[in-house]
């Protein structure tokens, strides 16, 4: 779910114009910093709406340390991020905001997440985020197959959509399977309730999913 691969508290634009940097601190540490049209589509050239100068734009420290967990030192990705956009075309009005999360190895196969963010009142999907979950690989003896639950909580209250109402809740969990060298396979499950105003109540989301890379 879109959900658990973002963060609904920033206004993610779609695909379109921008530019991204990086500054280096050392082999773990460094600086990202972009830069993009917050009207674009994500099914054009990017460039529609550009004149009315509406940007999307974020500042990200990284770390990615090796600790030592367990009996080796393990793979860790930590981040903390601010945004600012002017956008109040797509949302009442615009705004900023800015959160932290991570992902960490911690050994056995197991890897948790966490996200958190926040935004000013109007200027974004939602005010407030929260999700974390894990992953489990090498089930069952099969090294590349994997197990991943995760739930994410927004607060809809005074976001910058007319439909926020309270707190949206999803709940998700999957099961992959390495059925060739190149494709995985396997079933989704979702229970998701809406905040939205008359929205999705208490509902159960079934799913198969395929990538075959190539």
């Amino acid at each position: 779910a879109s959900q658990l691969t973002n963060n609904t508290s920033v206004p993610f634009p779609s695909y379109g114009f921008g530019a991204v940097g990086e500054w280096d601190f050392s082999d773990e540490t460094f600086l990202r910093f972009g830069t993009m049209n917050a009207l674009s589509s994500g099914v054009s050239t990017g460039f529609e709406n550009l004149d009315q100068g509406k940007m999307f734009n974020i500042v990200q420290f990284n770390w990615m340390p090796r600790l030592p967990i367990g009996d080796k030192d393990r793979q860790g990705h930590y981040r903390g991020y601010v945004w600012y956009s002017n956008n109040d075309v797509s949302y009442e009005n615009g705004g900023w905001g800015g959160g932290i999360s991570f992902d960490q190895d911690l050994g056995g196969g197991f890897t948790g997440f966490l996200r958190w963010g926040w935004a000013e009142d109007g200027s974004s999907p939602a005010t407030m985020c929260w999700s974390s979950g894990f992953t489990l690989n090498g089930i069952m003896g099969r090294q590349l197959d994997g197990i991943g639950v995760g739930f994410t909580f927004s607060d809809l209250s005074g976001s910058g959509l007319s439909s926020g109402e309270g707190w949206e809740t999803l709940v998700e969990a999957f099961w992959r399977i390495q059925v060739t060298k190149t494709m995985q396979f396997g079933p989704d499950i979702q229970w998701f309730n809406s905040g939205q105003s008359d929205g999705v109540k208490d509902d159960w989301i079934w799913g198969l999913r395929c990538t075959w890379n190539f």
